[in-house]
């Protein structure tokens, strides 16, 4: 079974380098990263050139980061009128949900080591169908200035490729005596 960065590297699913600045009011604590999940310990927080350390319980100069909201929480408030940067690398998946696809379809019971078409595409199913649900919320739409947008294909490159993916699960269900190669096995008995 694949790692978590072969199955990234698999899907595409490249870390994307953010930056996001603020000001602080003096008051607020909580601010909240603008792209997520959060790639862990990828961070950079600086406030008035002033380098913030992670921490479970923050104080002075430091923060705590939730990877999967995105929430940043500061020991103290930054100073009214204080520049403050972060920066950090985000993805499409979390480690987490990369697990959990990876997790769902390992081997287990069959007594080979040599990986089947399920156990390579099973999981890339599972992203193929959350892309498709991702997509169908932008089918059409409109731009200002009256442009009509429609990106319904990649919906429809989504289902092809899923379709594929289904073709070589059902290729790999025969070969490896699912009920279809029970049955073709059948015919030769009287």
């Amino acid at each position: 079974m694949a790692t978590r960065d072969e199955f990234r590297l698999r899907i595409q699913d490249k870390a994307v380098p953010v930056q996001q600045t603020f000001v602080g009011d003096g008051s607020k604590t909580i601010y909240f990263l603008d792209s997520i999940p959060v790639v862990a310990a990828s961070e950079t927080i600086i406030v008035g050139g002033t380098t913030y350390t992670q921490d479970a319980t923050p104080e002075a100069n430091q923060y705590n980061l939730s990877d999967d909201t995105g929430k940043v929480i500061f020991g103290v408030a930054p100073v009214a009128g204080t520049f403050g940067e972060m920066d950090w690398t985000t993805t499409v998946f979390t480690d987490t949900e990369i697990d959990n696809i990876l997790d769902d379809h390992s081997i287990t019971g069959s007594g080979s080591t040599t990986p089947s078409n399920a156990d390579f595409y099973a999981p890339w199913r599972d992203v193929v169908e959350v892309l498709m649900m991702d997509a169908q919320k932008m089918f059409k739409w409109s731009a200002a200035g009256g442009h009509d947008i429609d990106q319904s294909f990649i919906f429809r490159n989504l289902e092809k490729l899923r379709e594929m993916i289904d073709n070589a699960l059902r290729e790999d269900t025969v070969t490896a005596g699912g009920l279809e190669s029970w049955s073709v096995q059948q015919e030769n008995f009287d």
